[in-house]
């Protein structure tokens, strides 16, 4: 008997949705490179559930960048990033 509710899902995915490994999917909108931790959702590949137009969404561009500091000094980073569409 399950007693716990399952959790939320929406069009932009779940917790459950998260991808586990890097990986390269191959889909009917062409390859979908996701990593880690990355939540797939209808808006992946098209414009969402009721759509079959490819989704214009690109993920983000984020520069490298190496710091060094001594063992046990914390040390705040400032990583930029940019929408790689344009829409955010």
């Amino acid at each position: 008997m399950v007693t716990e509710s399952p959790p939320s899902f929406s069009d932009a995915g779940a917790e459950l949705s998260r991808v586990q490994a890097d990986r390269i999917l191959q889909t009917d909108f062409g390859s979908k490179v996701v990593w880690r931790g990355f939540q797939v959702g209808c808006f992946m590949c098209h414009n969402g559930p009721n759509s079959e137009d490819a989704s214009p969404n690109r993920p983000p561009v984020v520069s490298n960048l190496a710091v060094a500091t001594a063992t046990g000094v914390a040390l705040p980073v400032a990583l930029g990033a940019s929408d790689a569409g344009g829409s955010g």
